[in-house]
């Protein structure tokens, strides 16, 4: 955060917050935000010019998800 601008500025101008990029890595606990589908990363791949995570949840289901922003 940055202290030098405390003046007069615009208050509705939308705050631009920078995403951590963190490596996924096969084991990790993933949440999909938008679903909640909560599981561990079983395979990343490349599938369809785009990376593509699988999930699998506490009872053995698996999912596969479109690997990005929305994951917590």
């Amino acid at each position: 955060m940055q202290y030098q601008n405390w003046g007069p500025q615009e208050i509705t101008a939308p705050v631009r917050n920078e995403l951590p990029e963190v490596p996924v890595e096969r084991g990790m606990v993933l949440e999909d935000a938008q679903s909640g589908w909560v599981g561990a990363v079983t395979r990343v791949e490349k599938s369809g010019g785009m990376h593509v995570v699988a999930l699998e949840d506490r009872r053995g289901k698996s999912r596969s998800f479109k690997l990005g922003f929305g994951f917590l």
